[in-house]
């Protein structure tokens, strides 16, 4: 699985840098973008359903990042 996933990110780069003069890598911050929002008993947290489906989608999408 490894050989596979490390040959599709080889295509993918390979066609970035032939397409584009500059490719940007951006290196997000993903746990602090997943941090819970139920807040605290004196600051409740809004949205917080949306926010765990942001979250869900946020780790299901990660899934293929290089480890």
């Amino acid at each position: 699985m490894a050989v596979r996933r490390d040959s599709a990110l080889h295509t993918l780069t390979k066609q970035l840098t032939t397409r584009f003069a500059a490719v940007a890598i951006e290196d997000l911050n993903v746990a602090g973008m997943t941090r819970s929002a139920r807040g605290t008993v004196a600051a409740p947290g809004s949205r917080v359903r949306q926010k765990a489906g942001l979250n869900r989608a946020i780790f299901r999408r990660r899934s293929w990042a290089p480890r």
